[in-house]
Parts: C-alpha cells; structure tokens; sequence
C-alpha cells in the first residue's frame, strides 16, 4: 500500500487502545527513578524493548562490562502501562529477568506485578507480530513516549511517583530496507527506515505495518533538514525471534530454554508467517568468523 501524504506526529490520550500493550521503561539507580525509554507487551508477562534502552542503563550505574546474550540481567528497571480502563492508577510492573540479543537491537524482559493495578489487570489480548519488515513506500505507524520524565516522591509505596508523559503516535513510510545491516557499527542487523519522526524516548516502542502487525522496533531517528524531515530506522523482528529466553509460562517447562518464536507454539504470543521465514534462514560466517544467522531471499512462485 503507497503512502504519499506528509508524515504526522501527533499527541495521543493516555488510557487509550495503544497504551494497553505500549509502555514506558523506567531505572531505578537506587536514588532516582527516571524514563528511559518504550517498549511493547508481546504476551502476559513478558515485554519487548530496544536493547540500548537498558544498555544505557547499565553502562551508568554497573562497574563492570555488560554481561553476554546468554546471561540473564537483573538490575532496577520497571514498566509502567496505562491500561485501557478505569483504574484508578497506571499499572506499575517490576521486571525480573532480562534477555538481549547479540543479533539485534532487541531485548525481552519478564515483568511481575509492582502495584495493585497491575495484580488486577485483565489482559485483553496480545499484539500481532510480523517478522518481516514492510515493503518500500509502505505506511508504518510508531508510538512511543517522548521528552518524558520520571520524579520520585516516595519509595513507601514504591508507585508513589510523579510521571510526565507525552505519549505521541508518528505516521510516515518506508523508504528503505536492509536486509543484513545498515552499517558496521550502529545499526548493524537487519532494519528499515522509515520518513516517520521517532524523537528521544521512542527507542524500543513498536512500529506497525498496514495490516496492524507489529513489523519493528523503533531504535534511532536523524532529523535531515530545516523543514523538519526524518530518516528514522526500525530494527526487524525476525533476528529477535531468536533470542533464547527460560521464560517460566503454561506449557512451558520449568526453567528450560526456548528461542523466543517457540513461545507461539503454544500460545504464549501472536507471530504471524513464522514458517515461512523460518525456512529462509541459513547459518552464514561473518566477516570475523562469527556465525550469524541470515534470511535468504524468498524462492520464487513457480
């Protein structure tokens, strides 16, 4: 589907449709609570979110090197949802466990209940995710919450905390796709860009194809002139699907490891055309020797 009208970025209410699955991350540096960035619900307990979100985290308050994909990480970091509903509150979640991708800019973080809004929370169903990026000239749709802020007031409760938030929805298309990588430093794993604005405290909101499915996740934007114009990039889901993950679930066994596209399987989340992307993927060296997944080109229709 072509899009060729201006792109948008424009305020959206709290407690709407979007902010039941879109959330914001929150640290926790043992002082002060502060926003760092977005992230998406992709199934009951388990949140999707840009890897450098926490990275940035970590490097600020860790004294030591960031740990490998296959470590789990625990430090201070909450989730705050401002579900579809009449509560009272937002829903604050702690999370427990944290999974990073050494693929892609991507990170999965098993949260739990942190306030009586969230232990009361009914879920209202989980979020499409397509694994595959949009086509060039696609419409995408991104939200996020930019420019927000976090001021701690009281840590008995700990939900006692001031939120300034603006959440935004960003319209625009895809202009271009790179399937391997962008470049050999910062965006080096498969992504897309798009014309659509993602301003400072989008990184890790979900981005949206035509069809409603989530296709990406917003990780950077470069503004490119005067007039206001972007180049924004989302990472592709399907390097993430990857990720190994022991994420403790109904069907699931106890403390066994899972790559996350499994977790579909059974239920857990909703990944559309995983068969089909799951064939093209073969095992190539990199240039170090590193073996590295990548997706090779769809077998023509004979």
């Amino acid at each position: 589907m072509a899009f060729s009208s201006k792109p948008t970025f424009t305020p959206t209410e709290l407690e709407s449709p979007i902010t039941e699955h879109a959330v914001v991350i929150a640290a926790d540096d043992g002082a002060t609570i502060y926003a760092i960035g977005s992230g998406f619900f992709i199934a009951s307990g388990l949140v999707l979110t840009a890897g450098h979100v926490l990275w940035g985290f970590w490097d600020k308050i860790e004294q030591r090197p960031r740990p490998t994909s296959a470590e789990s990480l625990q430090f201070g970091i909450h989730v705050l949802q401002f579900p579809n509903t009449k509560a009272a509150a937002p829903a604050l979640w702690a999370v427990r466990r944290v999974w990073t991708s050494s693929l892609t800019d991507a990170a999965f973080m098993h949260v739990v209940p942190a306030s009586r809004e969230a232990e009361d929370h009914v879920w209202q169903g989980s979020l499409a995710l397509s694994p595959l990026p949009p086509t060039i000239g696609d419409r995408v749709v991104g939200f996020g919450y930019p420019s927000s802020s976090a001021r701690l007031v009281s840590r008995t409760p700990l939900q006692h905390i001031v939120w300034e938030l603006r959440p935004h929805t960003t319209v625009g298309e895809v202009s271009a796709i790179y399937p391997d990588k962008r470049d050999s430093t910062l965006l080096n794993f498969p992504c897309f860009e798009t014309t659509a604005r993602f301003d400072g405290g989008m990184s890790g909101g979900p981005v949206f194809n035509s069809l409603g499915q989530v296709s990406g996740i917003i990780v950077s934007a470069l503004q490119t002139d005067e007039q206001g114009s972007f180049t924004s990039s989302a990472a592709t889901l399907w390097p993430a699907m990857l990720t190994a993950v022991d994420f403790e679930g109904p069907g699931l066994v106890c403390k066994g490891l899972y790559q996350v596209h499994e977790l579909s399987s059974i239920g857990i989340l909703h990944l559309v055309g995983w068969e089909s992307v799951l064939k093209r993927i073969t095992i190539e060296r990199d240039e170090r020797g590193h073996e590295r997944p990548r997706l090779s080109e769809p077998q023509p229709q004979s």
